[in-house]
């Protein structure tokens, strides 16, 4: 049976940071694409694989994961949709990524206060 993992290379994302994503199936796929992958608080872009792997066939790919903005989330994956296939034929199996966390809330300051508010020279 084929199978198919998805794995991140940091699994705690922060401000103006990015993450790469990596998808091995254990069969080559046929019309696998960016569409087919979704991120909780965050997109994917730039999908490729490895130059000897090109093309229709492929079993490795990678893709960059950018957070959201403003967002701080403990609980965020990354999914495949079933809508590839198999080249061997079967359709394509749904998947998931370990859990990953996202906090690209900037800090902020609540209050300021000063213990001496009479200064002198």
């Amino acid at each position: 049976m084929a199978t198919v993992t998805i794995a991140l290379n940091d699994s705690a994302l922060k401000i103006g940071e990015t993450g790469q994503v990596t998808i091995t199936f254990s069969e080559a796929v046929d019309g696998f694409e960016l569409t087919d992958l979704s991120a909780d608080n965050g997109t994917l872009s730039d999908l490729s694989t490895a130059s000897t792997d090109q093309g229709t066939g492929a079993v490795t790919y990678t893709a960059t994961l950018i957070p959201s903005e403003n967002a701080e989330d403990a609980t965020n994956v990354v999914r495949l949709a079933d809508t590839y296939t198999f080249s061997a034929g079967g359709n394509g199996i749904p998947a998931q990524s370990d859990n990953f966390t996202v906090d690209t809330k900037a800090p902020t300051v609540a209050s300021i206060t000063a213990a001496d508010t009479s200064l002198n020279v």
